[in-house]
């Protein structure tokens, strides 16, 4: 190895380095177009600007060989217009270096700025606060760690970049050469220890470039590296019962999801597959990303350790231990004063010594809230919480219960045979027919205007059901009521249903509106069902 000449090292670095902050504001500027735009357009963008990151760089130098040569229009026009040289100079080395190191930067930014919680941003524009401030003062510092990786990438590999920039910039000395292309260079005069040192280098600057952003991202207090936790439960279960196959299939958010149904349907065994209780013979429980029970896998949590909280029908207050002792024996610590706290707050003060077997109903309902609360579950069961107390307390309990659900904010199901319980707590409901869960719709909407079953209408109180046979698309005869009732093209799109999905035709009370006309016709499934007689 004879005496070095450096002036590769400081092409290398000072291209780099100009690449870099091309990078950085080229990448940032797309990675808020591809953000911004949907669909097909936002594929487009989002390819193009990776395509450098996969195309062999010799391709990526021809291209850009041709674009900015003297003989073709742009080259020309830089050249003879702007005095612009790009081609075997230092100049095309950055431009080379910028294309191919640009995917590193692009992809890094949009990586970080969808990771951005978008209620900041939102809370930042109801506060009046312009745009460019939000970019500047709140998205970018909050994307500080993904753009300080971009930045390092990008700089990483623009300095050991060698296909595009001998294409576009040559291997002249002392201008254009860069380690990459010198270590080409006296490999094939046979100088392995120059090569080898210049390996070195390269290899060096390229470990510490890694190195910092591991260092850089660590220390960070911007964005930090925890994903939202989505809060859900998914349900996809079998269980063969005496009579019938129990089938769930459900998912829900942090929301309130009622199954409602005939007693012995299944609801309840629902629940305690749920919790661990029971074990279903096949399928996949899931609660916030923990997988709870899956067939396939041979998974099955025991009880105590899948954090579901369960409040059963008669409450399960242990009947030896204090309201203290059944919170406290929950929470994992005796924190008395904490616990006198909840009860005051919930209208049981005065009662943390008193045995369960001396509260009323909505007492130990109260109590059996709070046990479970204090174990801090990630998901809760209402086993008809209501089905044990008195008629008049009912619906003060309701108000309580929700009260004490204002700040859980996971998945609940409530179960019951009750509508009237069903349409005040829930916000979604399914209904449970011999072991199979009905989908899961909107109760005010869908499941309670559109009953999809006879089952489901007799649960939601519509008893005027009958048969019907269809005469042609636009009649159809009532059999129980010994009526043809007309049906217009319209009315029938509002159903969603074909023709033969359509069994039964069924009449709310508040629905009937009684007409002095002489004709008897009916409009099946408007807003209002008229009967004219």
């Amino acid at each position: 190895m004879g005496q070095i000449d450096f002036s590769p090292l400081w092409v290398t670095l000072k291209t780099g380095i100009v690449a870099s902050v091309f990078s950085f504001f080229i990448g940032i500027a797309f990675a808020e177009l591809v953000i911004n735009t949907k669909g097909r357009v936002r594929a487009f963008w989002d390819g193009l600007l990776t395509l450098p990151m996969v195309l062999p760089p010799t391709v990526a130098g021809y291209i850009l060989l041709r674009i900015f040569s003297t003989r073709r229009p742009f080259g020309s026009f830089l050249s003879h217009s702007m005095g612009i040289q790009v081609v075997h100079t230092w100049l095309g080395c950055v431009v080379a270096a910028t294309i191919i190191a640009l995917p590193l930067m692009y992809r890094n930014a949009r990586a970080t700025f969808e990771q951005i919680d978008e209620n900041v941003i939102y809370a930042a524009r109801t506060l009046g606060i312009s745009e460019w401030k939000i970019f500047w003062k709140i998205r970018l510092p909050m994307a500080k760690p993904g753009i300080i990786s971009g930045v390092t990438l990008a700089f990483a590999r623009a300095i050991g970049e060698y296909g595009a920039t001998s294409m576009l910039a040559g291997n002249i000395a002392g201008k254009t050469s860069t380690i990459s292309q010198q270590i080409a260079m006296v490999v094939q005069s046979g100088d392995y220890a120059t090569a080898g040192f210049w390996c070195i280098v390269i290899i060096a600057i390229s470990f510490a470039c890694l190195v910092s952003i591991n260092m850089i991202c660590g220390k960070s207090k911007g964005i930090k590296r925890k994903r939202k936790k989505i809060m859900s439960l998914i349900v996809k279960i079998k269980k063969q019962l005496d009579n019938f196959m129990l089938s769930v299939d459900m998912e829900l958010t942090d929301e309130v999801v009622s199954v409602i149904g005939m007693s012995g349907s299944g609801k309840s065994m629902t629940l305690k597959c749920i919790a661990g209780i029971e074990t279903p013979d096949s399928g996949f429980i899931s609660l916030n990303g923990r997988v709870l029970y899956d067939s396939k896998k041979r998974i099955n949590l025991h009880p105590g350790k899948r954090r579901v909280g369960y409040l059963f029908q008669d409450y399960a207050l242990f009947p030896t231990m204090t309201v203290m002792e059944n919170i406290c024996i929950a929470m994992g610590q005796r924190n008395e004063e904490k616990v006198k706290g909840w009860l005051k707050r919930y209208g049981l003060e005065g009662m943390a010594y008193t045995y369960p077997n001396h509260l009323s109903g909505g007492q130990r309902q109260r109590v059996a809230m709070l046990r479970m609360l204090a174990a801090k579950p990630e998901c809760i069961l209402l086993d008809e919480p209501f089905s044990a107390l008195d008629e008049h307390v009912k619906r003060s309990m309701e108000s309580e219960l929700m009260e004490m659900l204002t700040d859980f904010h996971n998945p609940v199901v409530f179960v019951s045979h009750n509508r009237d319980e069903v349409y005040r707590l829930a916000e979604r409901i399914g209904s449970m027919e011999r072991g199979v869960l009905s989908t899961v719709r909107d109760k005010k909407k869908d499941f309670f205007m559109r009953p999809m079953s006879v089952e489901q209408a007799l649960l939601v109180g519509c008893n005027n059901i009958s048969e019907v046979k269809w005469q042609d698309k636009h009649h159809l005869f009532a059999v129980e009521w010994d009526s043809v009732f007309e049906v217009t093209d319209e009315q029938l799109e509002q159903t969603a249903m074909d023709m033969d999905d359509i069994s039964h035709i069924g009449v709310f009370p508040q629905d009937i509106i009684i007409s002095a006309g002489k004709t008897k016709t009916a409009l099946a499934y408007a807003d209002k069902n008229i009967i004219q007689d």
